[in-house]
């Protein structure tokens, strides 16, 4: 039987190509050359009146291009509940024996869940610090990389200049945040890093009992 794989990225060629996508393309090319039914669910910068996806090749590889609703891209609060419906129609749709998530912004902070309710396992690949931190890199400014524990306290200070909304409110997002994602990790069946610096680094921001993988 044919491993059917689904990989879920936030952009992908040929919108976008930055590192973590040609990671994702790399992959996703090579698994489909040997053998594999391989299948990509990406998400866009583009924007339209109501949430859509969109079918596309990619170097012979199906991929499902979600495009948001109008409105704020919120790295703290990255929840589309706009793409849900999308979302769950491509898990139905494909039906993978495996669900490997590279990223979550453009695409919602549920993905691993969702896939475990229907009882597909999930290989997330952290490709930064994103799942712990919403400026992406833990780097607030060009002095030194953040090393505290996300939450309100620290996050409260530091996101509420940079995105205009009231302190209570960001602080009740961090938080929000930070469930979110640690449920991610802990749902997923294997958490992967791409360099024992990266798994060193993020190690001490993962919940209890997460293993990171080179």
């Amino acid at each position: 039987m044919t491993l059917r794989v689904l990989h879920a990225v936030h952009n992908f060629p040929p919108e976008f190509r930055g590192g973590t996508e040609r990671v994702a393309e790399a992959l996703a090319v090579a698994q489909a050359a040997a053998g594999l039914d391989v299948r990509v669910l990406a998400g866009s910068e583009r924007t339209a009146e109501t949430a859509r996806s969109e079918a596309e090749t990619w170097r012979g590889v199906p991929v499902t291009r979600l495009v948001r609703a109008h409105g704020l891209k919120d790295p703290i609060d990255p929840f589309r509940a706009d793409l849900v419906p999308e979302i769950e129609a491509a898990l139905e749709a494909t039906r993978p024996d495996v669900l490997h998530v590279h990223h979550w912004i453009n695409l919602g902070d549920d993905l691993v869940r969702r896939a475990a309710r229907r009882g597909i396992p999930s290989v997330v690949t952290l490709h930064d610090f994103y799942a712990t931190c919403a400026l992406f890199f833990r780097l607030p400014d060009a002095s030194a990389p953040c090393d505290a524990t996300q939450g309100a306290a620290a996050c409260g200070p530091c996101l509420g200049g940079r995105f205009g909304v009231d302190r209570g409110e960001i602080e009740f997002r961090v938080e929000t945040r930070r469930a979110a994602f640690d449920a991610e990790l802990r749902a997923a069946a294997a958490a992967t890093v791409p360099s024992e610096a990266h798994r060193r680094a993020l190690a001490p921001h993962v919940p209890a009992g997460v293993a990171l993988r080179v």
